[in-house]
């Protein structure tokens, strides 16, 4: 027979799952850091493609287009995707080589510190974000600039319009991209 402090406890846990999965698909607002608009991790779903929409020097919002499925032991890869929504004319990352595997998007005017987005959600926590996990990427209809460290700091890389590839050691190597910016929001 449970006891009821354990009746509650499991009440609690019940309510905090039913909370997280009715807003699992809802827009995340975003905050902005003293010096440049940042993010909160995402939309604390584990996502297999987060949606990030840069609105220069105002906050960010970050929606997910598909839930990722199929993590081993919560960390990794999420199995292909399911879905065939894409994300537009975005710059788009991922954690693998040509262009697969989780898939962060990014559009609009601004700057993004790759460390404030969540790429793999535990239970309410965010475990491994986007910093040093991009290995490709593609631009599509954007232009801007890649950075190895926050800030815009360490190495840089620009890139232009319709353009893909997987980060090399030149100039950035894999696993080492921390932030980038789009169009006019490039320091």
């Amino acid at each position: 027979m449970f006891h009821p402090r354990r009746w509650r406890a499991a009440g609690a846990m019940i309510a905090a799952i039913c909370v997280s999965l009715a807003f699992a698909n809802a827009p995340t607002t975003v905050f902005a850091s003293p010096s440049r608009p940042a993010a909160v991790a995402s939309t604390e779903t584990d996502c297999q493609q987060l949606l990030v929409q840069l609105n220069g020097n105002s906050p960010s919002t970050a929606t997910c287009i598909q839930v990722a499925t199929n993590r081993s032991s919560g960390l990794g890869n999420a199995g292909p995707k399911t879905g065939s929504g894409g994300c537009g004319n975005t710059v788009n990352l991922w954690v693998d080589a040509y262009q697969s595997g989780d898939e962060i998007c990014f559009s609009g005017n601004g700057f993004a510190d790759l460390p404030n987005y969540c790429e793999v959600w535990g239970p309410f926590i965010c475990i491994v974000t986007w910093n040093d996990t991009a290995t490709s990427w593609a631009s599509h209809g954007q232009s801007g600039r890649f950075f190895s460290d926050v800030d815009g700091n360490g190495i840089s890389m620009n890139y232009s319009t319709y353009r893909n590839g997987n980060f090399t050691s030149n100039p950035i190597p894999n696993d080492s991209l921390s932030s980038l910016c789009i169009n006019s929001g490039c320091p």
